[in-house]
């Protein structure tokens, strides 16, 4: 009588895909390297719910040479031009998605910390 169904659809974007360190950053059009959107479907009780959760490269210029495990993050491009892509990326999550919420999951030290400098950086001229 409770029980429900759950479904999980997940599409990932042909446009910047590529493995761990060899796709990186965003483009000039926005587009984030490894865009994933994922949506949870709930069906109980007759009522239908929806969550959508995308997941992505930070929206900014960077690149990681793949020498080494875990080489440290090296931001590329003027801020300019970094700010331009980084405002096309997030007006094109709002016109697809309407309210976006934000979760920065990237290192706050160490070798990622250039880029979530950068990220807040970006965010916080937004």
């Amino acid at each position: 009588k409770d029980a429900f169904r759950l479904m999980v659809i997940s599409r990932r974007c042909r446009h910047r895909a590529g493995t761990r360190y060899m796709r990186r950053g965003v483009d000039e059009k926005g587009g984030v390297a490894n865009y994933c959107e994922t949506e949870m479907i709930i069906m109980v009780r007759g009522h239908i719910v929806s969550f959508v959760q995308i997941r992505g490269s930070i929206p900014v210029y960077w690149s990681q040479l793949s020498a080494k495990y875990r080489p440290p993050a090296k931001l590329e491009r003027t801020p300019e031009e970094t700010e331009e892509a980084f405002k096309t990326h997030f007006e094109h999550l709002l016109k697809v998605y309407g309210h976006v919420a934000v979760l920065n999951l990237v290192d706050q030290q160490g070798r990622e910390k250039v880029m979530a400098d950068a990220f807040m950086k970006y965010m916080d001229n937004s």
